[in-house]
């Protein structure tokens, strides 16, 4: 009879996890998640980043390569791929005859045109920039495009005009609004 009651009592002990057993789980679940949040910024960080430097090497590909002319009159996506402005990484290329699109790494569409610069028409030249950012990685290549930037504009807002006003709230409140479309402008 003793045999049984302790049997009865092992079987109850046995139940359930130790306070042990639950605090290693629960600092292993932790620690994951505080990974997980780290390497979710890291990414969004790099994006950023090569966003800024797309950007800012294409601007100052097409000021050198067009260095000698009075203004940036003609210059297309296709001519700026052919200065070597983008890498092969950045150019989608289409069927025969059809005219190349420009992406940056993630796939977001960069379209280039001609704008108005304080030199006069066709003296400045937008790249915009159309996909879909959150608004970290919106503000963060907000803030690194901004010092280089002759014209920034982000969800309608301007962050750097052409006379030179700088609004850096502009950069949360455009972000905030639409993180999907950005335009940065370069001038001769």
């Amino acid at each position: 009879m003793n045999h049984t009651i302790s049997r009865q009592a092992s079987a109850a002990s046995q139940r359930g996890l130790t306070v042990i057993e639950l605090t290693i789980s629960l600092t292993v679940a932790a620690v994951l998640m505080v990974g997980s949040y780290f390497g979710y910024q890291m990414i969004h960080s790099a994006q950023g980043q090569n966003e800024v430097r797309l950007l800012t090497q294409a601007g100052n590909c097409a000021r050198n390569a067009y260095a000698n002319q009075a203004s940036f009159a003609g210059v297309t996506a296709a001519s700026l791929i052919n200065a070597g402005c983008f890498t092969d990484a950045n150019i989608v290329r289409g069927a025969e005859g059809v005219a190349p699109t420009l992406v940056d790494g993630t796939g977001h569409a960069v379209a280039v045109s001609l704008a108005l610069g304080p030199g006069g028409e066709n003296t400045a030249l937008a790249f915009t920039v159309t996909g879909n950012f959150n608004t970290a990685v919106c503000t963060q290549t907000m803030r690194g495009l901004l010092p280089s930037a002759s014209v920034l504009t982000v969800g309608g807002n301007d962050v750097r005009t052409l006379a030179g006003v700088v609004t850096p709230a502009a950069i949360d409140t455009g972000c905030a609004v639409d993180p999907n479309t950005f335009t940065y402008t370069v001038t001769k």
